[in-house]
């Protein structure tokens, strides 16, 4: 019988895969010893690499905090003159601009028929003094009652008071300076007609200069009149001057107290009205002198700074901010001795673990920004 070329190849492929199958079962029990792992356990993580950072030690000092707000300058005293009679405009004097004295007439007002009238009640009480002095004598002699006498004497008081009138009236026709100051602007010129109310004139007193500036209700128990303290224009102009008035209520509105400084301005050339920033003196205190680069902001919005603690980790720590120059700001709030983060302080994170590095650059207590 003739076996089929078909059946032999089947039959040898089976017994191969048979075979192959056999030999991988045998070996993989007789090598089970010198393949499998010592252990079963998992292998142990690395720690992550830390974050670098610079820092450096930072010392409290005694400073004295200032208060430095903004404010203006503000005539020591102003007025704006006005008529208190009518008539026209007959003489002016003084220009804007210039200085005028006590005392000073900046305009007249035409008299019209006010010397007739002070002359005609000035007769007017000639002639009720000699009615009052019939009256006594004839009363004391008994021929005439005391009504008589009293009426009398009521229509002396009566012309005098028509004459005091009108010598008050006269002198008002002449408008003259009340202080020593500079005259900012005369409203009137010759041959205008002024009513009483109408304005003639506007006067400063500009020495002392006065700098005023609102202060909080928190900051304005710091301070006290007699204070020396100091201003900078916005001209750039440096000024010193000693705090005398402190409002003694705050605006309903703001919940500021007004703070007015003095300034001695003998010359005027300090004007009314320029922008300025006052430096006030509040109290010493122990605070820590860092750059301005180091401040940065948490989660909440509050002003700190990053540090390292003895554990190697990144922290914040809150600040309040007591002064500041140019380049250097003084901060409030830390420990008496801290190690702050110089370099790095952006890449870091409270609780962070950081490999920290001296930072031979910051001297001072002033570091870099990160």
């Amino acid at each position: 019988m003739r076996i089929r070329p078909s059946v032999v190849i089947a039959t040898v492929l089976t017994v191969g895969a048979a075979a192959w199958i056999f030999s991988g079962v045998v070996g993989s029990h007789d090598g089970s010893a010198e393949t499998a792992p010592a252990s079963s356990l998992p292998p142990t993580p690395r720690e992550a690499p830390r974050q670098q950072v610079r820092v450096t030690e930072s010392r409290a000092e005694p400073y004295l905090a200032e208060l430095v707000i903004s404010g203006r300058t503000e005539a020591y005293r102003s007025v704006t003159l006005r008529s208190e009679t009518e008539g026209i405009v007959t003489e002016v004097m003084g220009e804007d601009g210039h200085p005028v004295a006590t005392g000073q007439v900046l305009a007249k007002l035409a008299m019209d028929d006010r010397a007739a009238r002070r002359a005609e009640a000035a007769a007017l009480v000639d002639q009720r003094q000699i009615e009052v002095n019939a009256a006594r004598k004839l009363s004391d002699r008994g021929f005439q009652s005391q009504t008589k006498l009293a009426e009398a004497e009521a229509n002396l008081a009566s012309a005098r008071a028509a004459l005091e009138t009108i010598r008050v009236d006269t002198a008002r026709t002449t408008i003259a300076v009340p202080f020593d100051g500079v005259l900012v602007e005369r409203m009137v010129e010759l041959g205008d007609y002024v009513k009483a109310g109408d304005e003639i004139a506007s006067i400063v007193d500009l020495d002392p200069i006065l700098l005023t500036a609102q202060v909080s209700e928190r900051e304005v128990a710091h301070l006290a009149t007699g204070q020396v303290g100091k201003a900078r224009l916005i001209t750039g102009e440096a000024l010193e001057g000693v705090v005398t008035v402190i409002a003694p209520s705050a605006n309903s509105i703001t919940r500021t107290f007004v703070v007015k400084m003095e300034v001695p301005n003998p010359d005027g050339a300090v004007r009314d009205g320029l922008t300025a920033e006052l430096s006030l003196p509040l109290k010493r205190v122990q605070a820590h002198r860092i750059a301005p680069s180091l401040l940065t902001l948490d989660d909440k919005g509050r002003v700190g700074v990053k540090s390292v603690d003895t554990e190697s980790r990144a922290q914040f720590l809150p600040v309040s901010i007591a002064g500041n120059t140019p380049d250097t700001i003084w901060v409030t709030g830390l420990p008496d001795s801290v190690t702050l983060i110089s370099v790095g302080q952006i890449y870091v994170s409270p609780g962070e673990l950081v490999n920290a590095v001296a930072d031979e650059r910051a001297a001072q207590n002033v570091g870099e920004a990160g």
